[in-house]
């Protein structure tokens, strides 16, 4: 499987640096190995997804290892959905700086292809260095990264056999599109209570995360929730963790400031951990 041209959706044939599909359309990879695939009109801004700050900060924070739980629970759910001895082709929806990715793919033991899309450039940059140096070290171990809309995934249809999502907006029918018919999407939303400590620090009244709403198309296999306490050791670590999330444009400025001047704090993280399936997969 390769990467599809955004424009007419035919396979992109690689000729060195050059990605060209059959209607000449064509795009340069980048130095760092990711493929620009989002095109004009899939923009919302000029310079869409997660600015350079939030990206550093989730960076910092997420190889810190506070969410080494979420990891290893994403890491066997992906390895016991997973039907093929060898060449498991996985997808990140908004696959940011491809921390799960990486993990995940490496915990298969060198026999995935791994695609990762995100619509902030920064982001893929950032992902596609790592995934360089990952597979350095990890014979077999592909790690493909475009920038691409989660709406319009540049993809072949029934090309995936587990797609992932972690907080990251995208279409379902889209997931649909590019999931086989055994395939399954491994979807992290927020809980209930996910950060709250952090939250009743900034905010008078303190609003819980609802349940995520159901897919329309898609069957929940299983579903689990993962809780556990990050213990936050210095400014620097709740400043990153502030700086990643929306968390840190909104709020009382005042409590910011001395939150982060605090110095340690102990917070929830909270998550559900859906399995989905194809409804017409389940209903057969």
């Amino acid at each position: 499987m390769t990467w599809c041209c955004p424009k007419c959706m035919e396979p992109l044939i690689q000729q060195d640096k050059i990605f060209r599909c059959e209607q000449n359309h064509q795009y340069d990879q980048a130095r760092q190995g990711y493929l620009n695939l989002l095109l004009a009109n899939q923009k919302n801004s000029r310079n869409p997804g997660d600015s350079d700050t939030m990206i550093d900060a989730r960076k910092a924070f997420l190889r810190a290892g506070f969410y080494a739980p979420l990891v290893e629970t994403l890491q066997y759910v992906v390895r016991t959905n997973v039907n093929k001895s060898a060449g498991c082709q996985l997808l990140d929806l908004g696959c940011g700086e491809g921390y799960y990715l990486e993990k995940i793919a490496a915990s298969l033991g060198g026999s995935a292809v791994a695609y990762g899309v995100d619509i902030s450039k920064p982001a893929v940059r950032r992902a596609a260095v790592a995934g360089k140096q990952l597979q350095a070290n990890c014979d077999g171990l592909a790690l493909r990264y475009a920038v691409a809309s989660t709406f319009a995934v540049p993809l072949e249809d029934n090309s995936i056999d587990i797609a992932l999502n972690v907080f990251a907006p995208f279409d379902e029918q889209e997931a649909l599109r590019v999931l086989r018919s055994d395939g399954v999407l491994v979807r992290v939303s927020p809980a209930e209570r996910h950060l709250f400590q952090l939250k009743e620090k900034l905010y008078a009244d303190v609003r819980l995360h609802e349940k995520p709403l159901a897919l329309e198309g898609f069957s929940i296999r299983t579903e689990q929730r993962l809780q556990f306490l990050i213990k936050l050791p210095n400014a620097a670590a709740i400043e990153s963790l502030l700086a990643m999330t929306p968390l840190a444009w909104h709020g009382d400025p005042e409590a910011r400031i001395a939150l982060v001047g605090s110095g340690e704090l102990s917070v929830e993280a909270d998550f559900y951990i859906q399995i989905l399936a194809p409804k017409e997969v389940c209903e057969q």
